[in-house]
């Protein structure tokens, strides 16, 4: 599995220019769930901070879904480690934007969040969105990424667009797949085939993260304990480190993060 993942990887530098953030002024990173942001570009917002850009932060629903069988207040949580990690990442109060729609419920609001992200992209001058990725991602993701289109095709036509996966590396051979059996094997096989087919298509960028921005962006996870650790000793209560055992988190601290530009 290791090998056959550093091969994928090999294949897909081989691809891939480097992001070019040197011309980045204003930056506006929109995420649809809390974590999403640190998760898909966390280098990228640790880079441009420290180069003096203006980064804002649009959170685009309200974390109510994460693990409320187990903490009812949830959303309150989610929302306040939301919070610390702009005051460690060192982005202003003024520049974190919580939408709050309901998670999941996305799919139901998007005329009126398209007017929403498109009045602040243009009233703040931004000339740069980092977004997530849609084909076939969590359709939280899939709903943000057409939001964020349409915002900037309808008032913002000159922004740069970068598009962050997330759910797409959920698959051999970037994650580890249990063993399947007979009848699951065909559909794992396929579904695998298809989202390798979408990055080696779409990816077009990378941010080489050296050893020291893996760290920072590791640390800065840490602070979604509620994502990172149990905060109710139940076992139901699963982490990222839970995810195919520990292999989906993998992509986000070891290696380079990966963009599509959109054209």
């Amino acid at each position: 599995m290791g090998r056959l993942r550093r091969l994928a990887l090999r294949a897909l530098h081989a691809r891939t220019a480097k992001l070019p953030l040197a011309k980045c002024r204003r930056v506006a990173v929109v995420a649809p769930h809390f974590d999403d942001e640190v998760l898909g570009c966390g280098g990228v917002i640790i880079d441009l901070v420290a180069r003096g850009v203006d980064v804002h932060l649009l959170y685009m629903t309200d974390g109510s879904k994460s693990h409320n069988h187990l903490l009812p207040e949830i959303a309150r949580v989610r929302a306040e480690e939301a919070r610390a990690v702009a005051r460690h990442l060192q982005v202003p109060t003024e520049r974190v934007i919580m939408l709050d729609y309901e998670e999941g419920e996305l799919a139901s609001f998007v005329d009126e969040a398209v007017t929403r992200i498109g009045t602040y992209l243009q009233g703040h001058g931004i000339d740069t969105v980092f977004g997530p990725y849609g084909k076939g991602e969590h359709p939280d993701h899939s709903t943000t990424s057409e939001i964020v289109r349409r915002a900037i095709d309808g008032n913002a036509p000159s922004v740069d667009l970068y598009e962050y996966p997330v759910w797409a590396w959920h698959h051999w051979p970037w994650s580890p797949v249990p063993l399947p059996s007979r009848s699951d094997v065909v559909e794992i096989a396929r579904a695998s085939l298809i989202a390798n087919i979408r990055i080696y298509r779409d990816v077009n960028l990378r941010l080489p993260l050296a050893a020291a921005a893996r760290t920072a962006k590791r640390d800065t996870l840490e602070l979604y304990r509620s994502q990172m650790t149990r905060l109710v000793d139940d076992p139901r209560w699963l982490t990222l480190e839970d995810v195919a055992g520990g292999g989906f988190l993998k992509n986000f601290v070891n290696s380079d993060e990966f963009f599509h530009r959109r054209r």
